[in-house]
């Protein structure tokens, strides 16, 4: 397991996605290493919360740095509660090719609202719990055999 943290990320305002803070490089051994990321990060802008939004996502790049694949996105129209409880977005990284990849909190289309006041990505807390999987994951569909379990009473 590790963890990250950052205060004050740029916005990220093209349509590219873009990793935020400085996520670790993590080690991917075969097709069945598994990374779990969740992060939770508090957004804002300068002073009028509504109408600015963006997306977050858990995305990976490979440490050569020849692109950044996103994992799992969340669009957040900002609100009061988002800009000081945090946004969660959380993922799973998996089937890579072996190497080393940096994995983490990305972020794309962080736009202004109308008054032109601007997304901030404020304290952030981004969780890595790395696993060795029986035959790979997938983000959302179980993988293996169903477990069964003798009935009551029986063992």
């Amino acid at each position: 397991m590790e963890q990250y943290q950052f205060n004050g990320a740029p916005s990220v305002t093209g349509d590219n996605w873009e990793l935020l803070g400085t996520p670790p490089e993590e080690g991917f051994t075969d097709s069945n290493t598994a990374a779990q990321v969740t992060a939770t990060v508090s957004q804002g802008q300068s002073s009028d919360y509504s109408g600015a939004s963006g997306i977050l996502g858990i995305c990976y790049e490979p440490a050569g740095g020849t692109g950044i694949t996103e994992v799992s996105q969340i669009s957040v129209g900002l609100s009061v509660d988002e800009a000081t409880n945090g946004v969660t977005v959380s993922g799973v990284v998996s089937n890579l090719t072996p190497g080393e990849y940096y994995v983490g909190l990305c972020a794309k289309d962080q736009n202004n609202n109308d008054n032109g006041n601007h997304v901030t990505n404020g304290d952030a807390s981004v969780t890595i719990i790395m696993a060795e999987t029986a035959s790979g994951a997938n983000n959302g569909t179980r993988q293996g055999a169903t477990p069964t379990r003798p009935p009551h009473g029986m063992t």
